[in-house]
């Protein structure tokens, strides 16, 4: 048994729903093609008076398609922006990794000064800054303009 076009039966339901019925004719082993329909001669089309429950259905349907069609439109739009956001994430993360590894010297040495040194003295000659090298100062440019990449 073959499942009926969604589509088709949804839009057969709507027009039987609005009092449009199509009636196929055959003669038993086929379309005979003798129909008042001339987009498809092989059918009869009658409309029969519905109930305003059942044009009020119709429209309901119509309304929640047109409705499920513009949020699956905004769904694929949204797919496009969750993939520019996950490309901008994996970029900033790569950012703050980059940035923490050329902080870190700086930070464990800073571990070593105490609260009598004053903010602006120049750390040069101070303990805490023996255990900075250059290759630290290299890596902090080079974090800051990352085109610019220093080994």
């Amino acid at each position: 048994m073959t499942m009926p076009n969604y589509e088709q039966s949804r839009a057969e339901l709507v027009e039987r729903l609005r009092g449009i019925y199509r009636i196929p004719i055959t003669d038993g082993l086929g379309a005979v093609g003798s129909g008042d329909e001339p987009d498809n001669p092989n059918e009869f089309v009658r409309s029969f008076e519905t109930s305003p429950i059942m044009r009020e259905a119709a429209s309901a349907i119509e309304a929640l398609e047109a409705e499920n069609a513009r949020l699956r439109e905004d769904y694929e739009g949204q797919k496009e922006q969750v993939a520019i956001f996950a490309t901008k994430l994996a970029s900033a993360k790569a950012t703050i990794k980059r940035m923490r590894e050329a902080l870190t010297p700086f930070a464990e040495a800073s571990a070593g000064i105490d609260d009598s040194c004053h903010p602006d003295w120049e750390m040069w000659e101070h303990p805490a800054a023996m255990n900075v090298f250059v290759r630290d100062f290299r890596r902090a440019r080079s974090a800051l303009n990352p085109e610019r990449e220093e080994k």
